[in-house]
């Protein structure tokens, strides 16, 4: 099996429970993005939404990585709010709950 199909094997897996069919769609972008020479995108929208995408897929710790990088990379401070907002949720799902709301108040005043 190539390293494509495994990375989409491991990804569908632990999407299905949450999106059912749409857990295909998201392990052929989530495979093309891991299988990149550079780790992360530029964009931080796309890290944005990659890291929420494995937030959901309970792989916090590339999730947190993403989110972080789509937190530094924005420029407007507003819209830092939803990548910070985000790396809270990941932080409070690993059981850190006082570094989550801090996380979660320093979304709120990005807003």
């Amino acid at each position: 099996m190539s390293t494509v199909n495994v990375q989409m094997v491991r990804v569908s897996a632990g999407c299905y429970r949450f999106w059912g069919s749409v857990a295909v769609i998201v392990a052929i972008f989530c495979s093309d993005v891991l299988n990149r020479p550079e780790p992360h995108p530029n964009d931080p929208r796309i890290a944005n939404n990659l890291g929420y995408v494995f937030m959901v897929c309970d792989n916090l710790g590339r999730a947190q990585e993403l989110l972080e990088i789509a937190a530094a990379e924005h420029e407007d401070k507003r819209d830092k709010a939803l990548p910070i907002y985000y790396i809270g949720v990941a932080k409070a799902k690993k059981g850190q709950l006082e570094s989550a709301l801090v996380e979660f108040r320093s979304a709120y005043l990005c807003a």
